[in-house]
């Protein structure tokens, strides 16, 4: 596991999407019921910090939301991703997701 030191050098890679990754495995397993962020993923898929420091709460190319059910915050991308008319399901793999709502 890394130090705290460590995983904070990594969350703020700046880098090209395959550099991401390679940091990206050495960071703890994510678990989508949890209270957690999936860095690993965020950061495979080429997300960066925006200007205040916070990432994105689902990945633009996959779908997938990026905080744990348990996230402090977790209600608030719920009620992001319904006022962009979108809605969330849980995947196959146990992660949650988001799509345009079908109606």
């Amino acid at each position: 596991m890394l130090s705290k030191k460590n995983l904070l050098n990594v969350q703020g890679i700046k880098t090209k999407a395959g550099r991401n990754a390679r940091k990206a495995r050495g960071l703890p397993k994510f678990d989508p019921e949890g209270s957690g962020y999936d860095m690993r993923s965020a950061l495979k898929s080429g997300m960066r910090r925006d200007e205040t420091g916070h990432m994105g709460s689902r990945n633009p190319k996959t779908g997938q939301l990026l905080k744990g059910r348990k996230h402090p915050t977790f209600h608030k991308t719920v009620a992001g991703e319904k006022a962009a008319g979108y809605e969330i399901y849980k995947g196959d793999d146990g992660k949650y997701f988001s799509r345009k709502a079908i109606k």
